[in-house]
């Protein structure tokens, strides 16, 4: 079970992630993120409770192996076995669950802040 973020939603939440208000859904990307490295294992642990928002159980994330550096299989995530495909265009991460699935649009942890903040917005602003 995937817990809650500590703020609310359409607010930044700690790991550099900016969610789209729940108004603007169903839409291609739920949000945006911002990680601070290429190191997937050591960013995941920031965004998860984010995604807790809309997807209660995680068993996939489908990522592109030009955005990470990771390359195993699979990872356990807060105790449960999580499947990575590795197979997904770059510049977009999804999770996935039984009953949902959640993209969010990537930011490459060497950008400026000003840089991120305009392309946040613009993923955001996206039809």
């Amino acid at each position: 079970m995937l817990r809650r973020p500590p703020v609310p939603i359409g607010r930044p939440v700690p790991g550099r992630v900016l969610l789209r208000s729940p108004s603007a859904l169903p839409h291609h990307i739920a949000g945006v993120w911002w990680p601070r490295s290429r190191h997937l294992d050591h960013e995941l642990p920031t965004v998860i409770p984010t995604i807790g928002v809309r997807l209660r159980t995680l068993t996939r994330i489908s990522y592109s192996t030009s955005d990470w550096d990771r390359r195993e299989p699979r990872m356990e995530i807060m105790g449960d076995l999580v499947e990575l495909d590795p197979a997904h265009p770059s510049g977009l991460i999804v999770f996935a669950g039984p009953n949902a699935t959640i993209a969010f649009g990537l930011i490459a942890p060497n950008t400026t802040q000003q840089q991120a903040e305009h392309t946040a917005t613009a993923m955001l602003q996206e039809r």
